[in-house]
């Protein structure tokens, strides 16, 4: 059989009072970091354009928050998009037939 040689390494005390201080400092500095980000984040969030969104709404779709739309027929179903709506109103009809207004 052989004998494994295994080779360790001792750190001086110095050494290792260096590395805890810079973990620490590192911890602390990711503290910091994440801190400043969710505050940024907050900041960021609170940010509203009033006029411009209701302005840009009136010429393009979904410019802030999509608009939800509600089924007229169920009036359960909602949707963010036309589309969307349409395809459910198409199954809806069968089962939540409109009133006929024919005179």
């Amino acid at each position: 059989m052989r004998a494994h040689l295994v080779q360790v390494r001792i750190c001086s005390e110095d050494a290792l009072k260096q590395i805890k201080n810079e973990y620490q400092q590192f911890v602390n500095d990711k503290s910091e970091i994440q801190s400043s980000i969710k505050h940024i984040t907050k900041k960021v969030d609170n940010v509203k354009f009033n006029n411009l969104s209701e302005y840009l709404s009136d010429h393009y779709t979904q410019v802030d928050k999509p608009k939800l739309y509600k089924c007229t027929l169920c009036d359960v179903y909602t949707s963010n998009t036309l589309k969307g709506m349409a395809a459910h109103k198409r199954g809806c009809k069968k089962k939540h037939p409109e009133p006929n207004l024919s005179f």
